[in-house]
Parts: structure tokens; sequence; C-alpha cells
């Protein structure tokens, strides 16, 4: 919410989507504070900008009423620790909906804002198991990036197959349910059907284009992970296996008879 040239109001209300359901009670408040050090006060250096800052004045995870705060051009360049200030008490102004600003629809349509979100989401993954691998080595970074995928899959697949319209069936319903995510993706998905096992491969890859041959290799492993969990939440159990040629991945859905 725009309040002037200089000043501009940002509120996020509960429930926060990051923090689904019960979740956000074991989020520590450390996490708030990075995302406000690494990104809202950094907007400034981000745009070339030295006088804009950040002043957040309410924090989720403080138990506050959401995530608040506005950026403010300041009339002198800001040093590091000016950043990004705090300022608990003030409230924003009242929500005006015929003032909230929407992207120009000549430019951005439907198809492209959903393509905005998707890539906004893939951003956090790339990045963040980067950064992981950057911390805590690669080996820990992937301990816990495909171990959060896994549980992320296991978690989100109910939700995901309504979201795609698809059953929780045999294998041939579960190759539909990541031939659909996978194309819903912007990439290609080729099925090959067989009595026992179902075979499909994709290309495109979405989720690591772009990218050099060690963050590849990390995305990927963790990217996996993700859909097997899916997977493995159904009804009946499965074996996922996937073999990388290259730009393509080879995905092979087999029956199980024991977990």
């Amino acid at each position: 919410m725009e309040e002037s040239d200089k000043k501009a109001w940002v509120r996020f209300r509960y429930p926060r989507w990051m923090y689904a359901g019960p979740a956000i009670c074991g989020i520590p408040r450390e996490a708030s504070l990075g995302f406000l050090n690494g990104w809202y006060a950094h907007n400034g250096v981000s745009l070339k900008n030295p006088r804009l800052g950040y002043v957040c004045v309410s924090e989720d995870l403080t138990g506050e009423f959401g995530l608040c705060g506005y950026f403010k051009e300041y009339d002198h360049d800001l040093a590091p620790e000016e950043r990004l200030q705090f300022s608990k008490g003030e409230v924003p102004p009242p929500f005006d909906p015929t003032k909230r600003l929407r992207p120009p629809e000549a430019e951005w349509n439907e198809e492209r804002l959903a393509k905005g979100a998707r890539n906004y989401a893939l951003e956090y993954c790339r990045n963040g198991i980067r950064e992981l691998v950057a911390v805590v080595g690669q080996e820990r970074a992937l301990a816990l990036g495909k171990r959060a995928a896994r549980l992320t899959g296991l978690q989100q697949s109910q939700q995901l197959m309504a979201m795609l319209d698809c059953q929780d069936g045999d294998h041939r319903e579960a190759g539909r349910f990541l031939a659909r995510a996978f194309a819903g993706m912007g990439d290609t998905v080729e099925e090959v059907d067989g009595w026992q096992n179902l075979s499909f491969a994709q290309t495109g890859l979405r989720a690591v284009r772009g990218m050099g041959p060690e963050d590849r290799a990390n995305m990927l492993a963790c990217w996996v992970e993700l859909w097997r969990g899916a997977i493995d939440s159904q009804r009946s159990f499965k074996t996922v296996s996937v073999e990388d040629i290259g730009e393509t991945l080879i995905w092979t859905i087999k029956m199980r008879e024991k977990a």
C-alpha cells in the first residue's frame, strides 16, 4: 500500500503459506530476522538505491499481527546497519482495494502470472540449496535438503493430487499425477506404458534450467525426493526410480506388495 512517493507498506496476514498449519509454532524468530536482513533490508542494494531501507513494525514469529512494515526512501545513503530498522507499535493505513497495485494486464495475463508464481517458488529451492551447501557443506546440505523435500512431498501429496484432478490409485495413476505435475512446470513428458510398470521421459527440466553441473546435481537430488515422497504418501505402495541421461529424466514407477 503506497502511502507516498517515498513510503510504501506491506502486510502479510495469517495464515502464512510458508508456515502451514501449526508449523509456525516451531519456527524461531531468527528465521524472520534472516528474511528481514537478507531480503527486505537488501532491496535497496539490489535495486541500486542506497537510500532505500525497510522499517519493520510487526513480525509473525513474535505473535503480532503478521509480517508488516514499510519501505522508505531516506534523504541520505544508508549504512548497512541502517537498512533494517524496527518501529513496533506503528500500524499501516486502512486497506483501500481501489489503490491496490496491480501488474498491467496487457503485459501480465493470467498465464504469465502463473508462470511467475512457479518461477518464484522454484527460486526458493534453487537458491536455498545452493546457499545451504556453501554454509554446511554438500553432504550435510543434501541430507537436510532431501529430507525436507521428501517430507514436503509426503505432506502435500493429497492436496497436489486434488489440484491436478488425479486419483490415489495404482502405478498408472501415480504416473499420470507426476506427468501432469511436470507438464504444468512447462516440461515435456512422453509416457510409455508397460504391463508391470510405467515409465516416462521428462525433458525441459525447468527446475534445474541454467544451473551449473554441481548445482544441478544437488538440486536434482532433492527434487527427485520431493516426488518420491508424494508417491510414498499414497495408499498402495510403489517404487520410484529415476535415471538421469543428460537433459532427460526417465521415471519408472512399479507396484510393490510391502512397505
